[in-house]
């Protein structure tokens, strides 16, 4: 079973490095890069990926409005 886990680095503190010890891939950095990456270590195979934000706000400038289609 795969599992992907978002930690906000700033509620869940405690939770960063216990998530991080026991995961296959961590990647730091929730833009949309990050999100992409972390679903493509998921399809790829790895078992457990976390993906660590800093902020309360996932995806970046691209979900903050800021991107223009």
């Amino acid at each position: 079973m795969r599992t992907l886990v978002i930690i906000f680095w700033r509620i869940f503190y405690p939770l960063v490095a216990l998530a991080a010890a026991s995961s296959e891939v961590v990647i730091y950095g929730g833009t949309l890069p990050g999100c992409v990456a972390a679903v493509a270590a998921s399809r790829s195979g790895a078992r457990r990926v976390v993906l660590i934000e800093p902020s309360l706000h996932l995806g970046g400038m691209t979900t903050g409005g800021l991107q223009h289609a």
